[in-house]
């Protein structure tokens, strides 16, 4: 099937997984739909990554990490910093699950792993148009 060219053509993610392999499977399929990227392993280090890259559109980050902070948390404080920043999580459980139903969540757009490179596509054109 021919996935269609996002619309954010060119855009920067920045991806935050601590997953090595996960990260670089994210960022081939984020290369095939046409997608730079920019890679972190914690929330600490993508905060970093943001301060120095002022052209980064998305951030797409997993929501269990380690290090003591959560995509949640990374979401929230990235945006503080930059307003307007797009945020798409990913996470292998429900919404529910990670939030014991409090409003982490609120607001966040979250892609369920495993999912399918066109299911990321249609969530970053969503994000990102």
């Amino acid at each position: 099937a021919q996935v269609l060219a996002p619309a954010g053509r060119n855009k920067l993610i920045l991806v935050v997984e601590d997953n090595e392999t996960m990260r670089s499977v994210v960022v081939k399929q984020l290369a095939d739909l046409g997608y730079r990227s920019l890679e972190a392993d914690t929330a600490q280090t993508a905060l970093a990554v943001l301060e120095r890259n002022a052209d980064v559109d998305l951030l797409f980050s997993d929501v269990v990490m380690p290090g003591g902070m959560s995509g949640f948390e990374l979401a929230r404080e990235a945006l503080e910093r930059r307003a307007g920043l797009g945020i798409l999580l990913t996470s292998g459980y429900t919404a529910n699950t990670l939030t014991n139903g409090s409003q982490d969540a609120a607001g966040f757009e979250l892609l369920n792993k495993p999912y399918r490179k066109q299911e990321l596509a249609a969530k970053l054109r969503k994000l990102l148009s």
